[in-house]
């Protein structure tokens, strides 16, 4: 007795190719471009291209916005060493007040009280400001070292915010892992294969290369038919595209458990799997 049923052919091993992961800043992914169905790829074929206006808006704004950090870098450092160089002259100043008013101190010996008096003050003011001078001289290096640290930062987040968006850019073309058959994977939300204009996420599984040396059937058998499978029978393979075609399998296992249909049918099957003898490129996964 003969029996007839509708089988899906699976590779056994197949590379899929995925959806880039890329972050949601630059919106959502939309498939421009995408290799037909069935068609033969070679290893570095771009079998997808994503749009990439968003991106390209991202990254014209992280280049304007790193330009205008790195000149006010450039900026607050002429500032800085400005600066820097007017509180070294008071400071030079400060030392040279000091100095004199220490010389006046010391030839001071045959003064008269209150003129000692006097120089003496003017070496403890002198010494004070020299004081001053330093302190406001080591705020400003600590003030000015912890200004550039922000400017560097942010110098740092744009450039990899730069570096992330033009590593997302080179990642909307996708290009093949290895020769094969490209075979698309069919989009949950529209029951059918990916096409240009569907928005896939980020990882999703978009086109499968399988091995076609070593393919599969999945077939599922009524519970008032099961009783005529069991593994090791031979097996008849006709793809509908090419009825004139007949390729030979055999039976692998047999489910020992029922499952319903589907889940609105109380009908049971059994999944069977079949191996496939030899392979061609007309027989296909689906």
């Amino acid at each position: 007795e003969v029996l007839s049923e509708q089988v899906t052919v699976k590779p056994l091993n197949s590379i899929s190719i995925s959806a880039p992961l890329i972050s949601r800043l630059y919106g959502s992914l939309k498939i421009a471009r995408i290799v037909d169905d069935g068609r033969e790829v070679m290893a570095g074929d771009t079998v997808i291209i994503f749009d990439p206006s968003e991106i390209k808006r991202a990254i014209v704004q992280a280049e304007q916005q790193l330009e205008i950090a790195q000149a006010e870098y450039d900026k607050m450092k002429s500032t800085q060493l400005s600066e820097i160089e007017d509180l070294q002259s008071d400071l030079e100043l400060a030392r040279l007040s000091q100095e004199i008013s220490r010389i006046n101190f010391e030839t001071a010996t045959f003064e008269p009280e209150a003129t000692k008096k006097e120089i003496s003050l003017k070496l403890e003011s002198a010494g004070i400001a020299l004081n001053r001078a330093q302190e406001q001289m080591e705020n400003k290096r600590i003030i000015h070292r912890e200004d550039l640290l922000q400017k560097g930062l942010t110098i740092r987040q744009l450039t990899s915010r730069l570096s992330d968006a033009n590593h997302s850019m080179n990642s909307l073309f996708v290009v093949s892992p290895a020769n094969g058959i490209a075979i698309k994977e069919e989009n949950w939300s529209t029951d059918q294969k990916w096409a240009v204009g569907d928005s896939p996420y980020s990882g999703s599984r978009l086109i499968e290369l399988p091995d076609l040396a070593k393919m599969t059937a999945e077939v599922n058998i009524n519970e008032t038919d099961i009783s005529k499978v069991m593994p090791g029978q031979r097996v008849e393979i006709r793809p509908d595209a090419y009825s004139d075609s007949v390729y030979a399998g055999k039976v692998e296992s047999v489910a020992n458990l029922a499952q319903n249909k589907d889940y609105k049918s109380r009908i049971k099957i059994f999944p069977v799997r079949i191996s496939i003898e030899g392979h061609s490129k007309t027989l296909l996964p689906g």
